[in-house]
């Protein structure tokens, strides 16, 4: 348990040290999530691939951000989106098809990968360094990652919950569709700070020799 709240409260220091980008970020997840919601089946498509590409672009932005206010990533550190890109949809392949096999590989998945794109980002890793890196790295706080992310994900699973046992015309209500959305929103954007947090736990090296 302590290792659990070590963890919350370096989720917790990373976001307090940007708190405005985290509050900007928030704003257009939620917005596109509820377009996706009360947009119809005729925008569906349309809306599902826009909120992807603004989930991307903000854990991109607000990771990268993170790292460097918390000294983890030098100003001047190779941006490597297109690194980035290949990490999430490779990660989230796996970890969607570890969900569909009865939700436990999926979770033990998320929680060996979640540093991954820190370690990628910070140690100009490829992907599959990324990946491995983070799994042998995080072993020993493997379980305080998941007590950690199922502390952070409660808003997000009471989001998917709802949306899945309420009616269709509670979920096209304004009002509902807003409090789900921040609800997944805020998980969402709360499991990125958190990966910062794994990192700095898990790091091999100070910054400062990374990249002497």
């Amino acid at each position: 348990m302590d290792e659990v709240l070590r963890l919350l409260r370096g989720t917790a220091a990373a976001l307090r040290r940007d708190p405005v980008a985290a509050a900007i970020g928030l704003v257009p997840l939620v917005a596109f999530g509820m377009w996706e919601d009360l947009g119809g089946a005729e925008v569906m498509g349309l809306s599902f691939l826009a909120l992807s590409v603004v989930s991307f672009i903000a854990q991109y932005v607000l990771t990268r951000r993170a790292m460097r206010a918390g000294d983890l990533l030098p100003a001047d550190a190779p941006g490597n989106v297109g690194g980035f890109f290949g990490l999430c949809f490779l990660s989230n392949i796996g970890i969607l098809l570890g969900f569909t096999l009865l939700i436990v590989p999926g979770i033990w998945l998320y929680a060996r990968w979640l540093a991954s794109g820190p370690i990628l980002l910070a140690e100009e890793a490829t992907v599959g360094e990324a990946l491995a890196k983070s799994a042998e790295w995080s072993r020993a706080l493997l379980w305080a990652i998941v007590g950690a992310t199922g502390l952070l994900y409660l808003p997000f699973v009471t989001g998917l919950i709802v949306s899945v046992v309420a009616d269709e015309a509670t979920i096209e209500s304004p009002a509902v569709s807003l409090a789900i959305n921040i609800g997944l929103a805020v998980s969402q954007l709360a499991g990125w700070y958190l990966a910062v947090a794994v990192y700095r736990e898990i790091r091999s090296q100070p910054i400062a020799e990374v990249f002497a």
